[in-house]
């Protein structure tokens, strides 16, 4: 009784603001105590510390929020927001993908990758992947009737040329495991399979890899034009004709 009068005393410390914190105080405290009063009879020394545990300890279902506020923390970047899908994992009521069930006539794909970097696509040959039960189609750069770029247009400004979906026949591979073909099949397994039977035909490599700022400078890479706009400009006066209700956050990287 003794012991938990002095832990009430602690968790209604005003200078430990947080609950979460005083309680955690409490827990380790509790443990300290109960160590060094050990007697050596592990059976009857883990029967006691579960009863006095429950009227010690005693505490209501967790939270998941747990709040705190700063020294003069000011606006909204401070104040407490629960975390949206904590309710739904919490319960066990979160749905994941594999938790939904498969619509008839799925299909499944694999990308075909490229086995080396630096070298040019010669061809593709699929035959003997599309032997595979279960394989339904082989994709490549061929089959995509628009734009074969996966790079998003950023306003109106160009897209960066050569950002493949599929590295088109003839083109140059700048990785490996770049994307060059897609497999289509009804099952994982067999689109995987599949995709690994796929004859990938590079020519040699194309340059000799980079690794260093020495070798760049040698032989300088050219690099396409970025589509972002970049200006220098007068930071510090446009932070000085802020309206007054914005928010300023600053901090080094």
């Amino acid at each position: 009784q003794t012991f938990k009068t002095a832990m009430d005393l602690l968790l209604q410390d005003t200078a430990v603001k947080d609950p979460f914190t005083s309680k955690a105080i409490c827990g380790f405290l509790f443990k300290f105590v109960a160590s060094i009063m050990s007697t050596g009879d592990q059976e009857s020394e883990t029967s006691s510390l579960k009863v006095a545990s429950k009227d010690v300890l005693a505490r209501g279902v967790s939270s998941s929020l747990r709040s705190f506020t700063p020294a003069g923390a000011k606006g909204y970047e401070h104040k407490p927001i629960p975390k949206d899908s904590n309710r739904v994992l919490a319960s066990g009521k979160a749905q994941f993908l594999d938790d939904i069930p498969e619509v008839a006539g799925t299909l499944h794909a694999a990308y075909v990758v490229s086995p080396q970097a630096l070298g040019v696509l010669r061809s593709l040959d699929a035959t003997d992947a599309m032997a595979v039960d279960g394989v339904v189609g082989f994709v490549d750069a061929s089959h995509i009737p628009g734009s074969n770029n996966c790079d998003l247009p950023f306003g109106s400004s160009p897209v960066v040329p050569g950002d493949f979906v599929f590295v088109p026949i003839g083109q140059k591979i700048k990785f490996k495991g770049q994307a060059v073909g897609l497999i289509c099949a009804t099952s994982v397994t067999a689109a995987r399979k599949a995709a690994a039977l796929v004859k990938v035909e590079i020519e040699g490599t194309l340059d000799k890899p980079v690794f260093n700022v020495w070798d760049a400078k040698k032989d300088p890479v050219e690099l396409p034009a970025s589509r972002y706009e970049k200006k220098i400009g007068d930071a510090d006066g446009v932070l000085e004709n802020l309206p007054s209700d914005c928010i300023i956050l600053s901090g080094v990287v």
